[in-house]
């Protein structure tokens, strides 16, 4: 069955297979395109928090507009994170990080 019955039979199979691959790739770039430069940011904060780690810098990446929790398994890990963290750092540093 054709999605569009017209298209095949006007570019013939071969074209209509040519269209059909050449749409489909450029669609893949595309995504990963955007996908690159919605993710950039946020890999480039987490380099920079690697190269130099410390407690002012991880805040500053978690208040920055790159750290987004979007969904509620992401958000569960996060809070248990966020739980354990303070744990250690209250421990060892005897100084809590205070959270949004």
């Amino acid at each position: 069955m054709d999605v569009w019955p017209g298209t095949g039979k006007y570019l013939g199979p071969k074209r209509f297979l040519f269209y059909y691959l050449f749409t489909g790739i450029g669609a893949a770039l595309v995504h990963y395109v955007v996908f690159y430069f919605e993710i950039a940011p946020v890999l480039d904060a987490i380099h920079h928090f690697q190269e130099n780690p410390s407690i002012p810098l991880f805040k500053e990446f978690i208040d920055s507009g790159s750290f987004k929790v979007t969904s509620y398994e992401i958000q569960n890990h996060f809070n248990a994170f966020r739980i354990e963290y303070n744990d250690v750092v209250a421990t060892d540093l005897c100084m809590p990080f205070n959270w949004p």
